[in-house]
């Protein structure tokens, strides 16, 4: 925090094979002499990195979206809703065109205690959270976020990425738990 002047829950810039946002959050107590980065599976498909590879961090100078437009990241999957309940979940949190975010892990409350706070970023339930493709930003280049004079819309349908990235992650592996756990250790070892 202090080498990127930073506070906990600031903008980032993480850049791995590409660049994306995120939201600084204070290591976990056995990460904190250690000099590593965590990201959950959304952020490392995002920054088109992977567990264990080396990537950059800096600070991010995030500008105030005037429209964000978002669509299911799914194919199956067709939604339906105001953009405004949208504005509300992603409200300054940093985004970039072409990324996937998901509608849990909200912003955490500052000063939040790290059992409360890791209770908080859980999911309830596994259809609590939905994944978003960023279709578009205005500005379309760089970090932005949404604030009050944002314009948000939610495309019904899933649209093919523009990059052809497909994302898949030990999340949307679903029903074979221990080969997952086997391949998760393989993969990390």
């Amino acid at each position: 925090f202090q080498a990127l002047g930073i506070t906990e829950g600031g903008a980032v810039e993480v850049e791995g094979k590409r660049i994306t946002a995120a939201v600084a959050l204070p290591a976990y107590d056995e990460d904190e002499a250690l000099e590593v980065v965590r990201l959950d599976g959304l952020l490392r498909a995002n920054a088109d990195t992977s567990s264990g590879e080396h990537v950059t961090v800096r600070r991010a100078e995030s500008r105030p979206a005037t429209r964000v437009v978002f669509a299911p990241a799914q194919r199956e999957m067709r939604l339906q809703g105001p953009g405004e309940a949208l504005k509300r979940v992603f409200f300054r949190r940093p985004l970039v065109a072409g990324d996937l975010v998901a509608t849990h892990g909200q912003q955490p409350v500052a000063n939040m205690p790290p059992e409360v706070r890791r209770l908080f970023a859980t999911p309830a339930y596994a259809l609590t959270e939905i994944r978003l493709q960023v279709v578009s930003t205005v500005p379309a280049k760089g970090i932005v976020h949404i604030d009050e004079n944002t314009e948000v819309e939610l495309r019904a349908e899933f649209e093919e990425p523009r990059d052809g990235r497909a994302v898949v992650n030990y999340d949307d592996v679903g029903g074979i738990g221990d080969t997952i756990q086997q391949l998760r250790e393989m993969v990390e070892l």
